[in-house]
């Protein structure tokens, strides 16, 4: 997917180019700092001795010598956080800006950030997540490129905003509510287990009514424990979910393809407004509108739903296509609900809840 947020190591993942956080005069005193020059070796170095001090927001491009796991390396210089009323943000915002600018100048297609300035420089690691993702993400609604920002830790999400309040409220009251629905269900079950027992009670106390049954046709409880595990075989082969998947000819009047295509005519949107909303490779994209991609994965469904900003109604439509449907059952589905029905269609914003609640993300 375009934008990935990852709980990851640079040296566990691959690609084009790092971007690696330094200072003015490329110390390698930081956390990534210190990594990317012990991988990267003593070539680095030199060639950071040579290079003239950066400034604040400043990003320059270097080879990766001995890290292969990337072809280059951006270096770049990212602001101190003093109290938020020094211009941070918009330093931070520029350090992005520079770096995904290099990227495409040089036409690479992939790159990784870490959290720019969320060490060491003291970045509130919220608001450093915050921009880092709005900034990129306004990148690739008019750009390609596969983007993979690591975060290393809970405490960068801004658990604070609108929507991660939201989102776990809601997922709360679901949660009691299912727990009420179990005690009810329970309870229910007790009471005719109950009125069971006394009715058995009853019955074999009273005597027969047409004198005793004959004793060549009575069963044993063996039999009659026999006769109830077929019954129960019998129902569960006749009536069970593959039985009837089997026994029904699937045939849709169109593939999840077509009707994909249908919706975004439908919308007068572009092809590629509604893949970048919803953070999806635009080859992945061609190949489900060509159906070359039979069933794409729920999530893919889900996101491209996002992207077309259905209404939970369209959304079901559009999933059961391909086999699926939103179901208050998982945490997953759950999140998803609430930002249709609250009409939150910010592909990032909802990754961002997804993975605090360790969710596949979309895409």
């Amino acid at each position: 997917m375009p934008l990935s947020i990852l709980r990851n190591d640079i040296r566990s993942i691959q690609s084009d180019i790092l971007v690696n956080p330094t200072d003015a005069v490329f110390s390698h005193s930081g956390g990534v700092d210190r990594t990317v020059l012990e991988e990267a070796g003593e070539e680095l170095e030199r060639k950071c001795r040579e290079m003239p001090e950066l400034k604040v927001g400043q990003a320059v491009l270097t080879q990766a010598y001995d890290f292969r796991n990337y072809r280059c390396i951006i270096h770049v210089y990212g602001p101190t956080y003093i109290d938020g009323e020094h211009g941070e943000e918009g330093l931070l915002r520029k350090c992005y800006e520079n770096c995904l600018k290099i990227a495409k100048d040089s036409s690479f297609k992939s790159i990784t950030f870490p959290l720019i300035s969320s060490g060491t420089f003291g970045f509130p690691k919220g608001k450093a997540l915050r921009i880092a993702v709005d900034t990129i993400a306004a990148f690739l609604l008019e750009e390609e490129l596969d983007v993979n920002l690591l975060v290393y830790d809970r405490e960068s999400y801004d658990t604070s905003s609108k929507l991660f309040v939201g989102v776990r409220d809601y997922l709360l009251d679901n949660a009691e509510k299912e727990k009420r629905r179990r005690t009810v269900e329970y309870r229910s079950m007790q009471s005719d287990l109950v009125q069971r027992k006394k009715k058995e009670k009853i019955t074999n106390m009273a005597p027969p009514l047409y004198g005793s049954i004959p004793s060549d046709t009575r069963k044993t409880k063996e039999e009659i424990i026999s006769d109830e595990e077929e019954t129960i075989c019998y129902n569960s082969s006749s009536y069970g979910p593959e039985s009837i998947i089997e026994s029904i000819e699937f045939e849709p009047d169109r593939s999840f393809g077509e009707y994909l295509v249908e919706l975004i005519d439908e919308r007068n949107m572009k092809d590629a407004d509604v893949y970048k909303r919803a953070n999806i490779n635009r080859d992945v994209f061609n190949k489900i509108i060509n159906n070359k991609v039979k069933i794409p994965k729920k999530k893919t469904c889900v996101a491209l739903a996002i992207g077309l900003k259905l209404d939970l109604k369209e959304t079901n439509e559009l999933l059961s296509k391909a086999g699926y449907v939103l179901s208050n059952s998982f945490v997953f589905d759950q999140i998803i609900i609430y930002c249709i029905r609250n009409r939150e269609y910010n592909v990032f914003e909802i990754n961002e809840v997804l993975y605090e609640n360790d969710q596949e993300t979309l895409g």
